[in-house]
């Protein structure tokens, strides 16, 4: 039987991983009916906040287009935790297989990150700076958990 010594720079490679992998512990239903809320509320604050019905409806078409990308940035990263957790597990991993993981889920990551960012960008432009002011504080919470997830 193998003596398996794991030295400081593994250890420093691997304890990342194991946090990005356990990080998450809720439930997919409850995340969803969060984001559904968050999303509701978001409506709400865009018809109250936008006079214009016209832009309002513009504006909420857009944050709608949101929903099913950060439904795919959560599966994204649940699917991440699964194939880290998996490949820590195995002894024959290499840091090679570490990096190749972590650099695909990035470059997904990045991504969808881009559509969102152009989405944000298109919504900008249909409102005014004061209107984008009064938006964004009432919609705090769902930008930090926008965020929060890159």
């Amino acid at each position: 039987m193998k003596k398996i010594i794991i030295g400081n720079a593994t250890f420093v490679f691997i304890l990342p991983f194991l946090v990005m992998c356990l990080g998450c512990k809720e439930k997919a239903s409850d995340s969803a009916q969060r984001l559904q809320l968050e999303m509701d509320n978001s409506k709400a604050s865009i018809t109250k906040t936008i006079k214009d019905s016209d832009r309002a409806d513009k504006i909420i078409a857009l944050s709608e287009k949101l929903a099913p990308l950060f439904r795919e940035m959560e599966a994204q990263q649940s699917v991440f935790q699964k194939e880290c957790l998996a490949s820590i597990e195995r002894f024959e991993t290499t840091p090679a297989d570490l990096k190749m993981l972590t650099e695909n889920y990035r470059e997904k990551r990045g991504a969808l990150r881009n559509e969102c960012l152009l989405i944000r960008q298109q919504m900008a432009e249909l409102m005014t700076d004061e209107e984008w002011k009064r938006l964004l504080s009432s919609r705090q919470r769902l930008l930090k958990q926008v965020f929060n997830s890159f």
